[in-house]
């Protein structure tokens, strides 16, 4: 079965540093087969033979084994589970001054909508949906909106890094 493994704060601003071809490599040594990255951000592609929990608590220990990172966000979404999520996207309609963001999460969310100054906010399945009214994302404060309707750590992408992965599973 193909999975979407989306890990969280890696390679980012000098820590938790994972050199991609290398995690490649080691997760081959690991049984996974088919391993694609796509930046250096932990993004990767692969097949295993094992259920979705599996490969969660497999890379979870991996990253801490082999690189010394605790507490890893490993969000993992069967192939069928990340399509459905690029297809209900509910903003298709960006402008050139927006951004969207989807933020992926491994259970499922109860369904929510918010609309904030800087951001529309929609909720459902396993992710959050933001459109930022502005392409200086950095600058939305999505923290306070996101917190109150998870359970659980979230990892988000930007839609062009969502539709590239996508890409890949083909």
């Amino acid at each position: 079965m193909k999975f979407v493994v989306l890990l969280r704060a890696i390679n980012v601003g000098g820590h938790n540093k994972v050199k991609m071809a290398e995690l490649r490599e080691s997760l081959v040594k690991e049984g996974f087969r088919n391993v694609k990255t796509y930046i250096q951000s932990g993004n990767l592609i692969l097949e295993a033979s094992f259920s979705k929990q599996e490969v969660r608590g497999q890379i979870e220990r991996h990253l801490n084994t082999y690189y010394a990172i605790q507490n890893a966000t490993v969000v993992v979404l069967e192939e069928s589970e990340y399509r459905h999520v690029l297809a209900q996207n509910p903003f298709t309609d960006l402008l050139e001054t927006e951004r969207l963001m989807i933020f992926y999460q491994n259970g499922k969310l109860d369904e929510n909508e918010a609309e904030e100054q800087d951001a529309s906010y929609v909720a459902k399945g396993q992710a959050i949906y933001v459109k930022m009214k502005t392409t200086k994302i950095h600058e939305v404060k999505t923290e306070k909106v996101i917190k109150t309707w998870t359970k659980e750590a979230v990892t988000g992408r930007n839609l062009k890094t969502s539709e590239k992965l996508l890409d890949l599973l083909n």
